[in-house]
């Protein structure tokens, strides 16, 4: 700090620029943070040793002889950006609460201070700025939010904080997938890498997602690609056991392009993953989607023909019950009908049997005449 200010006594310029264009400030909030996998962020080169514990009084001093505390590199890095690299708590309060730096300043990827908290690991620096109202759902140039940070990183701790401030892990990129699809590249990245810490950080990650969302495990990206499916295609067998383990159909169709109906067997065929295609066939029961297609259409065929037999039997039935009253009405005029007599018919009847005596008187008389 002594030598700080005595730079600044002699009229060193305070807003100086190194050949990244970061200012002694940049410096001070990254309080000598070292990240050698990052291509944005980088002190290899650059003899630093600035204390943590006296970071906060370098930003101070800097501030108060007019420091710009708003500067950007040539990648757009600002200050909060770097104390978020470096993890520094104190640093970004200050920044925030006295400096007034914007907390959603992006660099040249669109990438906040957020991102750079979970992609070196910093849990509490990345609940201290949500807590500082950081989007946990803003998303950069290739439409990546933080949550795809943390899931393809194997970030568990630093998901699981997200997860508590609301943001949402099922929103697509860009190329249409979802973090897990992006999670699912990345370990097959990292295999031919043979980067197998990081796999198993990331394996990690994909078992609590689905057990907090069973729901979503086959979730299909804009190409139609269900977790398993990608999987399947990339030849990762382990991560196919894993997902068959968290509940992932493993005779789920999807839909291609030219309408063909195609199983995780299937890319896996036509991706030349002979040896994932055989672990799924063998150990898991997995079919190809023709053979699939064949026997759900059988199944159809006789399903309908079950209806249409119920259907006519039914019919059949109905009409039988319709004709019964009509047949038993019928039989009831012709053997039950009543005979109601009326004044009319008692008169003619009375006048058929006096014709009758009248015959039968006249006939006795002619009788009796012969």
């Amino acid at each position: 700090l002594a030598i700080l200010q005595k730079f600044i006594d002699c009229k060193v310029d305070i807003d100086g620029i190194d050949e990244q264009q970061r200012t002694p400030l940049m410096w001070a909030a990254s309080a000598g943070y070292k990240n050698k996998n990052s291509s944005l962020f980088r002190l290899e080169d650059i003899d630093v040793d600035i204390k943590n514990n006296s970071a906060v009084d370098e930003l101070r001093l800097l501030y108060k002889y007019g420091a710009d505390q708003l500067h950007v590199d040539k990648n757009s890095l600002s200050a909060l950006h770097c104390a978020a690299c470096g993890g520094h708590a104190d640093c970004i309060r200050m920044l925030i609460e006295y400096y007034r730096c914007p907390i959603e300043g992006v660099d040249i990827r669109g990438w906040t201070p957020l991102f750079y908290s979970i992609t070196n690991n910093h849990p509490s620096i990345c609940q201290l700025l949500l807590d500082l109202t950081a989007n946990p759902n803003h998303k950069d140039q290739r439409g990546r939010t933080p949550s795809h940070c943390a899931i393809t990183d194997g970030n568990l701790d630093c998901l699981q904080v997200l997860m508590k401030s609301s943001a949402n892990i099922w929103l697509k990129n860009k190329r249409g997938d979802y973090p897990i699809h992006e999670a699912i590249n990345t370990i097959s990245t990292n295999q031919s890498r043979n980067q197998t810490i990081q796999n198993e950080q990331i394996f990690a990650v994909i078992r609590y997602i689905f057990q907090l969302n069973p729901n979503k495990i086959n979730i299909q990206n804009d190409n139609h690609r269900t977790p398993l499916h990608l999987a399947a295609s990339l030849g990762e067998i382990e991560t196919c056991e894993i997902l068959i383990e968290c509940g992932a159909k493993i005779n789920s169709l999807i839909q291609t392009v030219a309408d063909d109906y195609m199983t995780p067997c299937d890319l896996a065929r036509l991706n030349h993953q002979e040896a994932c295609a055989n672990y799924l066939i063998y150990k898991h029961g997995g079919q190809y989607g023709a053979k699939l297609a064949n026997i759900f259409a059988r199944r159809i065929q006789k399903c309908y023909h079950q209806y249409k037999l119920r259907k006519t039997t039914s019919t059949i039935e109905r009409e039988k019950l319709n004709n019964k009253p009509k047949n038993m009405l019928r039989k009831q005029k012709q053997h039950s009908c009543p005979v109601i007599l009326t004044g009319n018919s008692n008169n003619n009847l009375l006048k058929q049997e006096k014709i009758g005596l009248d015959n039968t008187n006249e006939d006795n008389h002619l009788q009796f005449a012969s």
